[in-house]
C-alpha cells in the first residue's frame, strides 16, 4: 500500500532544499522558488506595479472609447491593454502560485495555467495597439491632405489591419501552442511558430513605417502626388457614417460635372470648363490651414474629404495625433526586435530567462504605447464637430 508523498513533513517548504528526496537527484532551488517554466524567480513587486498600472489604461482606455463614440477606439486600445493586464495578472498569479512536484526529484513548479495565459495572451496583445495606428492614419490623412498620400487612406487602414489581423492570429496559434506542450521540441515549435508571427508583424510595421514617413515628408515639404491609387472601391459604404456618404455623392456629382462639361453647383458662373474647375479649385484640402486648389482636373483621388472643410483646430489635432501613431509605433517596433530575438533562441535562451530585458523591452515599452494614446486620444485632439472630424469616420 503506498503512501502518498506530504512536501510539507519534517518543515518542507519552497526555501527548504533539504526536501528532495528522491536519492541523487538535484533540487533546482537554494532558498527561492525557482519557477522551472520561466528560468527565474517572478517579482512579485513589478509584477503588481504592471498589473496596476495596466489596469488604469485599460480604464481610461474603455472609458475614453464610450466617451468619444468611436468603436474602433475600443477593438484596438481597449482590447489591447486590456490583454495586457490579462497577461500581467496571470505573472503575479505565478509569481505566488506553486506547487510540489515529485516526480523530477521535487520541484516547485509554477501555476501552468498562469504561465499559459502569459505567453498566449502578451505576445499578440500590441497587435490590437498598432491596428489602433493603422485606422488613425487613416483618418489623419483626410484631415492633412489626401494629395499627400499615394494610395488612398482606406486603402490603407484595409491592408495594414488586414496584415495585422493575420500576425496576431499566427502569434495566438503559437502562443497556445507553445503553453500547451508537454514537452521541450513542443514548446519550441510553438515558439517559432509565435517568432513567425511576430517577424511579420514587424515587415507590416516597416511597411507602415515607410507610408508614414512619405506622407509626413510630402506634407512638410508640400510636395502633393501626382495621382492616388484606390485599391477598395468595393469596400461598402454601409460602413461609412452619414456625413461621409453625403461628403462622397456630392463629391461624385462634382466630378461627374468635370467630366461632362456641367457646371459645378459651386459656381456662380454660367461659364463651362474653367469656371467648374475654379469651382472646385476653392475646395480644401486641408493640411496647411489654407485652401489649395487640385491639381488639374485629370487628377481623381476618389477621397470624399476634398470637399470637406476642416478647422485649425481638427488640422492641428490631426497633426498631434500623426506624432503619437509615430511614438507608439516606434515603441512596439522596438518590443517586437526583442521577442523576435528573444523566441528566435528558443525556450531556453539566455534573453528569454532574463527577467529584467522582459520588464524593461516588452512591459514598459507597451504600457508607454497605451499611456501614449491616454493623452493623445481622439477624443482630446480630433473632436466630432460640425467639421470633417466627423466625417472622416469612414
Amino acid at each position: 500500500m503506498s503512501t502518498s508523498f506530504d512536501p510539507y513533513m519534517g518543515g518542507c517548504s519552497p526555501g527548504n532544499s533539504s526536501c528532495n528526496y528522491v536519492p541523487g537527484s538535484i533540487n533546482p532551488f537554494e532558498g527561492d522558488v525557482e519557477y522551472d517554466f520561466y528560468g527565474y524567480n517572478i517579482q512579485l513587486y513589478t509584477a503588481a506595479i504592471f498589473v496596476a498600472f495596466f489596469g488604469l489604461t485599460t480604464l481610461a482606455h474603455l472609458v475614453l472609447g464610450l466617451i468619444s463614440r468611436q468603436p474602433w477606439t475600443l477593438l484596438t486600445f481597449f482590447l489591447g491593454t486590456l490583454g495586457e493586464l490579462i497577461g500581467w495578472s496571470a505573472r503575479l498569479i505565478a509569481s505566488r502560485s506553486v506547487e510540489w512536484d515529485p516526480s523530477e526529484g521535487g520541484v516547485w513548479r509554477s501555476n501552468r495555467t498562469a504561465f499559459m495565459a502569459q505567453i498566449a495572451v502578451l505576445i499578440f496583445s500590441p497587435a490590437f495597439l498598432q491596428a489602433g495606428c493603422y485606422i488613425a492614419l487613416g483618418r489623419i490623412i483626410p484631415v492633412l491632405g489626401p494629395k499627400y498620400a499615394f494610395v488612398h487612406p482606406l486603402s490603407y487602414t484595409v491592408l495594414f489591419v488586414v496584415g495585422d489581423i493575420v500576425s496576431l492570429v499566427v502569434q495566438a496559434i503559437g502562443g497556445g501552442t507553445a503553453a500547451s506542450g508537454e514537452t521541450l521540441e513542443e514548446a519550441n515549435r510553438g515558439g517559432y511558430i509565435m517568432l513567425g508571427g511576430v517577424i511579420f508583424q514587424l515587415v507590416i510595421m516597416l511597411a507602415f513605417m515607410l507610408v508614414l514617413g512619405t506622407f509626413v515628408w510630402r506634407f512638410r515639404t508640400d510636395r502633393p502626388c501626382a495621382k492616388q491609387v484606390e485599391l477598395f472601391k468595393w469596400w461598402p459604404q454601409a460602413l461609412r457614417t452619414r456625413k461621409y456618404k453625403t461628403a462622397y455623392d456630392d463629391q461624385k456629382r462634382i466630378d461627374s460635372g468635370l467630366d461632362s462639361g456641367i457646371v459645378s453647383p459651386q459656381s456662380t458662373n454660367t461659364n463651362v470648363g474653367v469656371d467648374a474647375e475654379k469651382a472646385v479649385g476653392k475646395t480644401r484640402w486641408g493640411g496647411r490651414g489654407k485652401s489649395t486648389s487640385r491639381m488639374g482636373t485629370k487628377t481623381k483621388f476618389g477621397s470624399a474629404q476634398e470637399g470637406v472643410e476642416y478647422t485649425e483646430k481638427e488640422i492641428r489635432g490631426a497633426k498631434i495625433l500623426l506624432a503619437a501613431c509615430v511614438v507608439a509605433t516606434f515603441f512596439i517596433f522596438i518590443r517586437s526586435i526583442y521577442r523576435s530575438i528573444e523566441l528566435s533562441e528558443g525556450w531556453n535562451g539566455k534573453i528569454i530567462e532574463n527577467q529584467t530585458l522582459f520588464n524593461l523591452l516588452d512591459g514598459m515599452l507597451i504600457l508607454l504605447a497605451t499611456f501614449t494614446f491616454i493623452f493623445v486620444h481622439p477624443v482630446w485632439v480630433m473632436p466630432r464637430s460640425k467639421g470633417g472630424a466627423a466625417a472622416a469616420t469612414a
